[in-house]
């Protein structure tokens, strides 16, 4: 044993293999049970693995011969080991998860609240100037702004029970990605402009632009995010929508990136660690005092998954942060054909190239793409900075 001890047994494991296979030890555990069992690392193959030593008595209770065998046991306790991490892991999530929940119920009470008490007050205040038209509109556009304040709220809490009991499915559908851009800019430019922000859109690459996709999903993931850039923005600050296709897909789909990124407050290391989980909110969004659920991006994560899609982030406090959702959808086969402008024939039209630091500066005028406009009898030709080259 002495030989096999120092050829075979990794040095990590010596110790405790030395010890515990001494003579006496192994007389005095197969006594107690039919059989005595050693796990330790050894040199095998030229690679460390985990084996087994099994030691059994030979004969009666009074007998001190024994019978030893040995066993590969690697591929098993190294599936122990990973059950035992994930079990470990998800013990973490589950402790964060219910320190989170108190926190998340006192934001919410305070949230709901806050605008729950200014619709009941003014309703009380209309009904007593019933008879002042003025007074009444007045009171109504605080109503009206009160109650879009706790829609968004409740809505984000019904989402998630809805998601989590399985009851959100996606509905794939063919879909002009264009017409879901103009759609996007729509909803979010009256809180852009009230809030005096740039909101920029561009597209790279994009040559499939007809697919099959869930529209009021991807709409929901795409305002989850934006409307995030808006609110922990500062006033002239810029939120930016950029959409990329790679070049390779599987056959019939292409995969596209959505980066969204905002000049806001950004995003410590410590919470972007927990900042798809259920109930998170970061520090700065509650001493800040801005509403919300803490729901917003667990929902937007879990359908993306749904998707079958990727979400990532990078972020860095007082500069922005940037998240890239990654999904594949399947190709409609479709392609639309652009009817050429006669006015166009023969122009030309200079496409600027942006230093990184102002990228998507001229994505709105770019949002018709190059190709859109060359389609059109245009000729464009590019240039950088401005220079004209």
């Amino acid at each position: 044993m002495q030989d096999y001890l120092e050829h075979y047994v990794c040095e990590e494991s010596r110790e405790e293999f030395a010890r515990k296979t001494q003579y006496e030890v192994v007389l005095h555990e197969i006594r107690r049970q039919p059989i005595y069992s050693v796990v330790y690392r050894r040199n095998y193959m030229g690679k460390q693995q985990y084996f087994q030593v099994s030691f059994t008595s030979a004969g009666g209770m009074k007998n001190s011969d024994f019978i030893m065998g040995f066993k590969n046991v690697n591929d098993i306790v190294l599936s122990e080991r990973e059950k035992n991490e994930k079990l470990t892991e998800a013990l973490a999530a589950a402790e964060y998860t219910n320190h989170a929940k108190p926190q998340f119920l006192n934001n919410m009470s305070h949230d709901i609240r806050t605008p729950m008490n200014a619709i009941i007050c003014f309703i009380s205040l209309a009904a007593s100037h019933i008879d002042n038209q003025e007074k009444v509109k007045e009171y109504l556009r605080k109503i009206g702004t009160s109650s879009e304040h706790l829609l968004p709220l409740i809505n984000d809490v019904l989402d998630m029970s809805r998601i989590e009991s399985g009851k959100v499915k996606i509905d794939e559908k063919p879909l002009h990605l264009p017409d879901l851009l103009h759609d996007i800019r729509t909803i979010i430019q009256p809180t852009i402009t009230s809030k005096q922000l740039d909101f920029l859109i561009d597209t790279v690459d994009v040559s499939d632009e007809d697919v099959y996709a869930d529209k009021l999903r991807l709409t929901q993931v795409l305002l989850n995010i934006l409307g995030n850039g808006v609110k922990f923005n500062k006033t002239g600050g810029l939120v930016s929508l950029r959409v990329r296709q790679e070049k390779k897909a599987p056959k019939g789909c292409a995969r596209y990136h959505f980066v969204i990124r905002d000049t806001g407050i950004g995003i410590s290391k410590e919470f972007q660690e927990h900042i798809f989980e259920s109930f998170s909110r970061a520090e700065s969004a509650t001493v800040s005092g801005i509403q919300g659920t803490g729901l917003g991006l667990a929902i937007t994560k879990k359908i993306v998954d749904m998707m079958g899609g990727t979400i990532t982030l990078k972020s860095e406090e007082g500069i922005g942060t940037e998240f890239d959702v990654c999904l594949t959808f399947r190709l409609t086969g479709e392609r639309r054909v652009y009817q050429k402008v006669e006015s166009l024939q023969g122009l030309r039209v200079l496409v600027g190239h942006l230093p990184e630091h102002l990228l998507y500066a001229d994505g709105d005028r770019n949002a018709l793409g190059v190709d859109g406009f060359r389609q059109r009898g245009g000729d464009p030709r590019q240039a950088r900075h401005g220079n004209g080259r």
